[in-house]
């Protein structure tokens, strides 16, 4: 079983990885109106997520239906700091062109460099691969689902909706992109 701290502790780790794009980038966090909504939608699933994700790690800890087994609970550990290293390294690959909210401008290129080779969206893979080991490092079942779920479905929302607005801003250039790699997942979608 893992302790009741790791989940936590893994929560700190990828905020303090979000430290530094954060720092650079809020100036960047303007709503625009390609955006959609989308941030309110991230922002309360997101919340959703944590407070769910937390609560079923304190209240199933000990239970041993619920227990996965302790080398899957401690496999969370890397894949959460192999999604946050994965988020990280798309924010810094975009640079300037990084925003919280999707603005897309006139003029923009379609980067295609770094892990954006082979994911549209590897920014919220990232993302959503953390969530994932956060979870699993609760040492329960349930905790993956509550910590991964919500984030994956604001998160296909937002694709949706950025992709729209990419299409519609930079043209062929974006469609040919598409056309040659994966949304989140590679070889699924």
């Amino acid at each position: 079983m893992t302790p009741w701290w790791l989940p936590p502790l893994l929560l700190l780790v990828l905020a303090l990885g979000e430290w530094p794009t954060w720092r650079s980038y809020r100036a960047r966090w303007t709503p625009s109106a390609q955006d959609a909504g989308t941030v309110r939608v991230n922002s309360l699933l997101g919340n959703l997520a944590f407070v769910a994700g937390l609560a079923s790690g304190a209240v199933l800890r000990g239970v041993p239906s619920a227990a996965v087994p302790a080398w899957l609970a401690w496999s969370g550990i890397p894949v959460a700091l192999a999604g946050t290293a994965l988020r990280l390294w798309a924010i810094l690959t975009l640079g300037r062109w990084f925003t919280m909210t999707i603005q897309v401008r006139p003029g923009q290129p379609v980067v295609e460099r770094g892990p954006y080779r082979v994911l549209r969206h590897p920014s919220y893979a990232g993302g959503d691969l953390a969530f994932l080991g956060i979870g699993l490092s609760a040492g329960n079942w349930v905790s993956p689902l509550l910590y991964f779920v919500p984030w994956l479905a604001a998160h296909v929302h937002r694709i949706g909706v950025e992709e729209r607005a990419l299409a519609a801003t930079l043209g062929e250039p974006y469609r040919a992109y598409q056309r040659r790699t994966w949304r989140l997942v590679p070889f699924v979608w």
